[in-house]
């Protein structure tokens, strides 16, 4: 990263002061705060070592809204080494939060969820129609959000409680009561707060590309504990 700032005498911190301000949009007085504890050339090389290894944009959020202000010394050189162990890590795409503080970057590294399985034993199917294996809307839905990351419901379109009633959700209700039972679901396994958005213009529910990920590795789990139970039989 290169700065070039114009010389600011009154204040020995004030150049960091500005760049962290205007380049990252950091409160003015944690802004000054940092500068009276990092030297400019400290916070570019500490920066330029990020940069080389996230990409810029997550660079620039990470210091926006993480911890990586805050570390000096060991704590820097430990950040540093989660980082490298974190994007090392094979075959997984890290949310940009994974990166903001040595906290999240151990709750990720230690995580078993991280892995190819999820241990969906919790899973309380019995409140969870998502994820019925006899009920056809549930079955369109959910594949739906996993192929295309969206659903699309129309205006008269019935979630119904059973076959032979049309008395539950209807339009944008089916992707209020999807988004219900994505938390519910997420919240059982352990799994973080499943990304989503509901445009009602469009009656569609759109979620994120990890919580998409996550429902694969649920459904792909659960088809594998239903065909185990066949093959006891």
């Amino acid at each position: 990263m290169e700065y070039i700032g114009k010389e600011l005498l009154k204040d020995p911190d004030a150049d960091l002061t500005e760049l962290l301000a205007r380049e990252f949009e950091i409160n003015f007085i944690r802004a000054r705060d940092i500068a009276r504890k990092v030297s400019l050339d400290d916070f570019v090389k500490n920066y330029n070592t990020l940069e080389n290894l996230v990409i810029e944009s997550i660079a620039k959020e990470i210091v926006k809204n993480g911890s990586f202000l805050d570390y000096k010394n060991s704590f820097l050189d430990e950040y540093f080494n989660l980082v490298r162990r974190a994007i090392n890590k094979p075959n997984e795409t890290k949310p940009s939060n994974v990166f903001y503080s040595l906290e999240s970057l151990k709750k990720y590294l230690n995580n078993p969820n991280n892995g190819a399985h999820l241990d969906i034993s919790k899973l309380n199917l019995s409140r969870n129609k998502l994820f019925s294996s006899d009920d056809e809307q549930a079955k369109f839905y959910l594949d739906s959000l996993i192929k295309s990351s969206y659903v699309l419901v129309s205006v008269n379109e019935h979630w119904s409680k059973s076959k032979d009633s049309e008395k539950g959700p209807r339009s944008f209700h089916i992707l209020k009561k999807i988004a219900f039972l994505l938390k519910t679901a997420f919240a059982d396994i352990g799994l973080e707060r499943p990304e989503y958005s509901i445009n009602n213009n469009t009656i569609t529910l759109e979620i994120g590309e990890e919580t998409r990920k996550n429902l694969q590795k649920i459904r792909e789990e659960l088809k594998s504990k239903q065909n185990h139970s066949v093959s006891k039989k």
